[in-house]
């Protein structure tokens, strides 16, 4: 009470000297910020990772902050499966919720409600994921409800129906948006040919799709080959790998995880979509870049947090905080495959300066490739990334988040204690060159947008000249 008493009379006193325009002594007035710190070393839980009879990998990694253990559990199979049949891997492992063993897909949900978590599914290129966070005495049980959900979906007509009318719809709405439409066209632009061209099936596909197919799919895809088992947070290890050898231990198949090659290089390509009467663009530029697997990969990250992935970057701070531009715009290196990364800046600006935006967006690459940042960003770009990390590491879920994508990524397991050390050693002239990297000649550029206002002011930026501007028709 003396505390707050003291704070009220202090409070008091200063709001009594703002208001009679009494001034404030300097250190009252400002007080300087404390330097950071450099990043302790980061120190993981030491994982437990073995394998099954049948060949299934099992990482358990203790981690006793709440009586709660994240569990994860990836098949290998996605859409670089569904060859013709765009989206039959996502229809499979919807449906699968929706039904297994003799649950149905409510019974599934009240299963993990009371064992305190929930389901969560997804599907990428090459992974169908299954996990859930539950509490410490119910991972067992939760390891066996998944076991029934990925080997024993009874894939029923009912819940098909409102799987594949929710799919359409959701197609429907993407492709009615800016944001869709340029997903759609940047794929078709930089993977054309490839496997992973198709953004979206089309309603009659979906239409199409019958459940001795699901069916068939699952058959064919889904097995023991491959798969990877993660536990992690606060649990009896002998419980759980006697759970895990219950559950998956007698699961047989040879299922083949899909071999797709590497796709295709950046070309330079300008790729239109007319969005007659918007009055704004939607713009995306890709550059090829080092893969995760070089040793120049965080120098590139920490080059894109300074040039347009962190709010206070360049380019944001150029479109958004001085010109008005953009209102969120920002960069990222996305990690295609293993072969391929690309660094991708994406933004929604004023239909009316559309070109504007571009130039200051070349500007700031140009110059970034010219003069090697300053110390003190070279220093922000180091502390943003690395507190982000060690950020990242702070929950069971989250090193077992990161713990799964070392392992996706085909990383050593080390890579998650070196990071750290890593960033805080890459100088402002390695993010200099990683800038340099980022190759004119070697871009493409998609923009949805108002063509009769956006196409001519692109067509008068010098990075664009020689370039035939195509228009993609979906």
């Amino acid at each position: 009470m003396m505390n707050r008493l003291k704070l009220s009379v202090a409070a008091l006193g200063l709001s009594a000297a703002l208001a009679t325009g009494v001034s404030l002594p300097a250190m009252a007035q400002s007080i300087p910020m404390p330097a950071v710190g450099k990043p302790k070393a980061i120190s993981v839980p030491a994982a437990d990772t073995y394998q099954l009879a049948n060949g299934i990998t099992v990482t358990l990694i203790p981690y006793a902050t709440v009586p709660k253990a994240s569990i994860y559990v990836a098949v290998p199979v996605g859409n670089n499966d569904d060859g013709e049949h765009v989206w039959i891997s996502d229809m499979t492992s919807s449906l699968m919720r929706e039904g297994a063993g003799n649950l149905s897909g409510a019974q599934i949900s009240e299963a993990f409600a009371d064992m305190g978590g929930g389901l969560g599914t997804g599907v990428s290129r090459d992974v169908s994921s299954f996990q859930t966070s539950v509490l410490t005495e119910r991972v067992p049980d939760a390891i066996a409800t998944l076991a029934t959900i990925i080997r024993q979906p009874t894939f029923l007509e009912g819940p098909l129906e409102r799987v594949r009318q929710g799919m359409i719809r959701n197609v429907a709405i993407g492709k009615s948006q800016a944001s869709g439409q340029l997903s759609e066209a940047f794929f078709a632009t930089v993977y054309e040919g490839h496997p992973y061209e198709d953004v979206y099936p089309t309603p009659e596909q979906l239409q199409s799709y019958t459940i001795d197919q699901l069916k068939a799919f699952h058959a064919e895809h889904f097995g023991p080959r491959g798969v990877r088992i993660y536990v992690a947070g606060q649990y009896d290890p002998a419980a759980v790998k006697q759970a895990i050898e219950n559950a998956f231990g007698d699961w047989q198949g040879n299922n083949q995880p899909a071999q797709v090659a590497a796709p295709p290089r950046i070309a330079r390509r300008v790729v239109l979509v007319n969005r007659p009467g918007a009055v704004q663009s939607t713009l995306r530029l890709a550059f090829d870049v080092p893969t995760l697997s070089s040793p120049d990969a965080i120098k590139y990250e920490l080059m894109d947090s300074l040039l347009g992935g962190a709010f206070n970057s360049r380019i944001t701070r150029n479109i958004r905080e001085d010109k008005g531009y953009a209102y969120s715009p920002g960069s990222s290196i996305d990690n295609v495959d293993r072969n391929t990364s690309h660094w991708v800046y994406d933004a929604d600006v004023t239909a009316a300066n559309t070109g504007d935006s571009l130039r200051e967006i070349f500007s700031e690459i140009r110059k970034f490739q010219s003069e090697a940042p300053t110390a003190a960003e070279a220093e922000g770009s180091q502390n943003y990334n690395a507190g982000l990390y060690v950020l990242g590491l702070a929950t069971p879920s989250g090193v077992l988040n990161k713990t799964v994508w070392v392992d996706q990524w085909g990383l050593p397991r080390n890579y998650i204690e070196r990071y750290v050390p890593e960033v805080m050693s890459v100088s402002a002239t390695d993010m200099q060159r990683a800038a340099q990297g980022l190759d004119f000649n070697k871009m493409t550029l998609v923009v949805v947008g108002d063509l009769e206002t956006v196409r001519p002011q692109l067509e008068a930026l010098p990075e664009l000249q020689g370039v035939t501007f195509e228009v993609f028709q979906p």
